[in-house]
């Protein structure tokens, strides 16, 4: 069991963080070309994803991480890394759920609105999703981490 729990974490952890990582190049090769219609579509795109893929990937990999630790009689006593390691997977959560999924969605908002105002918003709400993008990404690196090298 303990195997099969290992492996459903570690499928969803790197569709997670995998995922993640590559919306950025990708979102920036969008906002290199200049094309207005490329920069909405990885907005939508981007957007998309984290509402169909890295939450539910981040869930999954959150619940079989639970379940790992309680077959693996990580429990009790919890070790230290173990500790560290859930509120990185907390705090990242929380961005994404929190921060990630309504910045992008308010990004495709502006991006798909044809008035000044919501033009205005664009460039403060581009910026926003890097650097939680970023925040994210450092966070799941971490994460990961700690999980390799259980220090």
């Amino acid at each position: 069991m303990g195997n099969v729990l290992l492996f459903i974490h570690l499928v969803f952890v790197v569709t997670w963080v995998g995922g993640g990582a590559l919306l950025a190049p990708w979102s920036a090769r969008a906002r290199r070309s200049g094309q207005p219609h490329l920069v909405t579509f990885a907005a939508e795109t981007t957007a998309w994803l984290i509402d169909r893929a890295i939450v539910w990937s981040l869930v999954i990999a959150i619940v079989s991480g639970m379940a790992l630790a309680y077959v693996k009689n990580l429990v009790s006593p919890t070790p230290a890394w173990l500790m560290a390691k859930t509120v990185l997977v907390a705090l990242a959560a929380i961005v994404v759920l929190a921060v990630q999924r309504p910045t992008g969605r308010a990004l495709v908002a502006a991006l798909r609105a044809s008035s000044r105002k919501a033009s205005a918003q664009v460039p403060h709400l581009a910026r926003r999703q890097r650097l939680w993008g970023i925040v994210v990404g450092l966070l799941a690196l971490a994460i990961i981490a700690l999980a390799v090298f259980k220090p």
